[in-house]
């Protein structure tokens, strides 16, 4: 039989996925946050769901504190084989198998592209510049 651990399953969004994983065969144990009293309005208001054990939403856990990890602590370390960086500085590629396989075709040329965003990133720039000199600061951000 699944066994399902639902946080937070006095919750509405703990309350429906309880729902869903007990009509689909689960045993449920649920989780509160210990500082929640413990409160089943929200699953009593949908008739109740039978089958959800509560006793581990009660328990006290005892934990060391020397176990837990500190800041600074490495917690997961990335197999260097199978590392990628989050951003390529520089993305070429062809786009002649799109071509030839797909019948792809570019809706922009290059040039078209670069009409576009010119006046786009001058337009900002001409904002950001506005903001600073009305003393705001303006922070590095590269998503637009």
């Amino acid at each position: 039989m699944k066994v399902a651990l639902v946080t937070g399953i006095t919750g509405q969004d703990g309350t429906y996925l309880a729902e869903l994983l007990l009509s689909k065969g689960y045993t449920v144990h649920g989780i509160t946050r210990r500082a929640s009293s413990f409160n089943k309005q929200s699953i009593d208001e949908k008739g109740g769901l039978s089958g959800i054990d509560y006793d581990i939403a009660m328990a006290k856990m005892d934990i060391d504190k020397e176990e837990l990890p500190k800041i600074g602590d490495v917690l997961i370390k990335v197999d260097p084989e199978y590392f990628r960086p989050n951003e390529v500085e520089a993305l070429i590629g062809s786009p002649d198998k799109a071509y030839e396989k797909l019948g792809w075709k570019p809706k922009y040329s290059f040039k078209e592209l670069i009409e576009e965003m010119v006046p786009a990133d001058l337009q900002l720039l001409k904002r950001d510049i506005s903001l600073v000199k009305g003393g705001y600061e303006i922070t590095a951000n590269s998503e637009y």
